[in-house]
């Protein structure tokens, strides 16, 4: 398997299915993995933010102190992330 450590991935409809299997395996192969889905309004409220802001959320969604709408996805995400990934997720999610 390719080493993706290091690499960002977006993956759109990664609600379920196909999409969330794909989110896994690349996460599992050490991408760091944004994702989409329609009607995600916790995604659409993350993009744009403050890196900082986009990291501590991460960081809250991984241990689980954050919830409310969305903290489902968004904790699948976080969860196998490092904070070396989160740093960069958080870093290209504040660009968008």
């Amino acid at each position: 398997m390719a080493n993706l450590q290091g690499k960002v991935a977006l993956v759109t409809g990664a609600s379920k299915g196909i999409g969330a299997a794909i989110a896994r395996e690349l996460a599992s192969r050490g991408a760091a993995v944004a994702v989409n889905y329609a009607g995600s309004k916790a995604a659409a409220r993350i993009a744009g933010q403050h890196e900082e802001y986009i990291t501590k959320a991460l960081h809250d969604y991984k241990s689980g102190v954050r919830s409310g709408g969305g903290v489902a996805a968004m904790a699948e995400v976080a969860y196998p992330l490092s904070d070396d990934e989160i740093a960069a997720l958080a870093h290209y999610l504040a660009r968008l």
